[in-house]
């Protein structure tokens, strides 16, 4: 039997933790670099950290040490919703509230290209070597190819519009020569050759955000949903294989991680309640168990957003009262290290250890 293959449903209760931060960006002596409102989305690559925010600047951060890489890239003129980046191309792609798309060189921060090109909120990139695709609340994705060689500067042309979704369409990967895209109404599988609808599949539906399975002989991914559920659904097979309940309100993120010395893939979610939770597969119970909690809410500095809220503390004299964020809005995987943005002005670094991961387990069990 699969890992992923004819899972019991599962809701395994775990304490949340502000355990496991390994540290913040931008770190402590250069909190003036921050974003000066919440950060919706953020992109990785092996030196840098990209983020974009609401308010409107996309920037740049040194991995090795925790500050800006080059001063806040300021040209766009709403919310940054989506970024990518290439070092190998020397490239940012940014998207924002208005649709445009603007092109920086990531080396000196300059800005190379901007594109009109959606009628409404770019929701997210997919970038595999020179082929962008886009996606956006206009129910649209569209194909790009990135031109130019350097030292001419990177441009984008437009291959194709993909049409079909009747919903906004929330997330989007390259699969081989594949994309599949994501809406409230279904999820599509798309030729990159020509853009052609290959297979509608709408009973997978609400799914915010996804990740495919690695190293799986079928075509299987992990999702986000939008009513609270993580689920993993075998598209060659076209079922559900297992559903996965703890987040409160919607689960936005979910990665697949493997880990060396937790038998097969675990799975990183976080959602809307402000949590990021560890999953692994019980192989006795074939079910997958949520092992750990970390609190991404009660480790943020500096929360904004207009779902944060005002919560009592306890101090050593005195009934405390401070400010509570609540939703993560991105997560990526750097390696053991979990970077997490929402409703905060600094990205938080949660360690993913495989030995915690399985020592709570056991515990849990």
């Amino acid at each position: 039997m699969s890992e992923f293959d004819d899972c019991n449903y599962s809701n395994h209760d775990t304490k949340s933790t502000a355990d496991g931060l390994s540290f913040r960006i931008p770190r402590a002596d250069r909190q003036d670099q921050a974003h000066t409102n919440r950060i919706y989305t953020l992109c990785i690559s092996l030196n840098f950290l990209v983020t974009g925010s609401y308010d409107r600047t996309v920037r740049v951060w040194s991995k090795s040490n925790r500050a800006l890489a080059l001063p806040p890239l300021t040209n766009h003129q709403s919310s940054v919703l989506a970024v990518e980046v290439s070092e190998e191309l020397d490239l940012i792609c940014s998207g924002d509230g208005n649709g445009k798309i603007l092109l920086w060189s990531l080396s000196r921060g300059n800005m190379l290209d901007t594109v009109d090109a959606h009628d409404a909120s770019i929701f997210g990139f997919s970038l595999e070597a020179r082929n962008l695709v886009s996606v956006s609340r206009d129910r649209t994705a569209k194909l790009w190819r990135i031109l130019g060689d350097l030292p001419e500067p990177r441009r984008l042309k437009h291959r194709c519009t993909l049409t079909g979704h009747e919903w906004p369409i929330l997330a989007v990967k390259f699969h081989e020569s594949r994309v599949i895209t994501t809406s409230k109404d279904c999820l599509r599988i798309w030729s990159v050759e020509d853009g052609s609808c290959l297979e509608k599949m709408s009973n997978f539906a609400s799914i915010w955000e996804f990740d495919i399975i690695p190293k799986s002989e079928r075509l299987q991914i992990v999702c986000a949903c939008t009513n609270s559920r993580l689920r993993i659904y075998d598209l060659t097979g076209k079922k559900e294989t297992a559903c996965l309940m703890g987040h409160e309100g919607v689960a936005r993120i979910v990665k697949v991680l493997a880990s060396p010395s937790v038998p097969g893939h675990k799975i990183i979610s976080a959602g809307y309640d402000g949590t990021v939770r560890i999953w692994v597969l019980d192989a006795v119970k074939e079910a997958w168990q949520n092992v750990q909690v970390l609190s991404f809410s009660d480790t943020i500095l500096t929360p904004f957003g207009d779902e944060v809220e005002t919560v009592e503390v306890e101090e050593e004299e005195f009934l405390g009262v401070r400010r509570r964020a609540k939703r993560i809005f991105d997560m990526k995987i750097d390696g053991n290290v979990a970077y997490v943005v929402g409703e905060g002005a600094e990205v938080l670094a949660f360690d993913l250890d495989d030995e915690k991961t399985k020592h709570t387990g056991q515990e849990d069990q």
